[in-house]
């Protein structure tokens, strides 16, 4: 019983930092990088679409799904971390 409840809040702490802080992260990191040429939608808005895909706007605004940005987002985090331990 305690091994479940304890899967289970590591599932749910795994959740939240994937959907809160890597998806936060990218919705601010995309548009800074490419200088508002694109932007995110929101996290499953879109159900029917693949996870991680791309597409273009009717006009020309690329838009990257809510999992792609969670994606970028924990790609930019690890990339800090490896930047101060080059530093330090």
């Amino acid at each position: 019983m305690a091994l479940d409840f304890i899967g289970f809040a590591g599932d749910v702490l795994v959740r939240i930092v994937i959907e809160v802080f890597c998806y936060g992260t990218g919705r601010v990191v995309i548009p800074v990088l490419s200088l508002g040429a694109a932007r995110v939608d929101k996290w499953n808005a879109r159900r029917y679409v693949t996870a991680y895909k791309l597409w273009w706007r009717e006009d020309g605004q690329l838009v990257f799904s809510g999992e792609t940005a969670a994606f970028i987002g924990f790609v930019f985090w690890i990339a800090v971390i490896v930047a101060l331990n080059v530093i330090v």
